[in-house]
């Protein structure tokens, strides 16, 4: 499971309808990735979506997996998308949460800080859970990066146009995207 919202770690997805999607034949791994949370920082310049794609393979391939079924969420589904178009004999289902092959307009600011990137999810988060119960409690185990954030949406984003590629995708492939998404 590959985690959105870059500068912000994978601790929203471990909620019960992700890891009920573990069973008897699958095995569900949730990570955080490099720059968030867990996996710690390095140098900034290394945050990109074909450092992240790679460093998927890599985890799949320390787990010791064949194909494996990818699930992006958000802006993680960017970085699922990467993945499937770089190392497509890797990849067995795909799925796609409220993402996009690009291009994506969206201008974002410069973040200076941890806290200035929690302030700005605090300030959406009720956004993304509509009319819902806002779940604070999940938002509170959550932790912030403004390098990741940065590299991102400062650097990745406006470059990001796969939609030429994902024609060849042959992994069987679930698009999920809402209304107001």
């Amino acid at each position: 499971v590959v985690h959105g919202g870059m500068g912000i770690d994978s601790a929203y997805l471990r909620c019960e309808g992700v890891l009920e999607l573990a069973g008897p034949a699958r095995r569900v791994v949730i990570y955080d990735q490099r720059g968030h949370g867990a996996s710690g920082r390095s140098d900034p310049e290394a945050y990109s979506h074909a450092q992240w794609a790679a460093d998927l393979r890599e985890l799949a391939s320390h787990l010791n997996e064949g194909p494996i079924d990818v699930l992006g969420h958000s802006y993680g589904a960017f970085i699922a998308l990467e993945f499937a178009s770089m190392y497509p004999s890797m990849l067995d289902q795909l799925i796609l949460v409220g993402g996009s092959a690009g291009p994506v307009t969206r201008r974002v600011s410069t973040l200076r800080s941890d806290e200035q990137v929690r302030a700005a999810f605090r300030a959406r988060w009720p956004s993304m859970f509509g009319s819902q119960v806002v779940p604070w409690d999940v938002f509170e185990r959550c932790t912030f990066a403004f390098e990741s954030f940065n590299a991102a949406f400062g650097r990745e984003l406006p470059k990001y146009d796969l939609r030429t590629h994902v024609e060849q995708i042959k992994a069987p492939t679930l698009l999920i995207v809402g209304e107001l998404d």
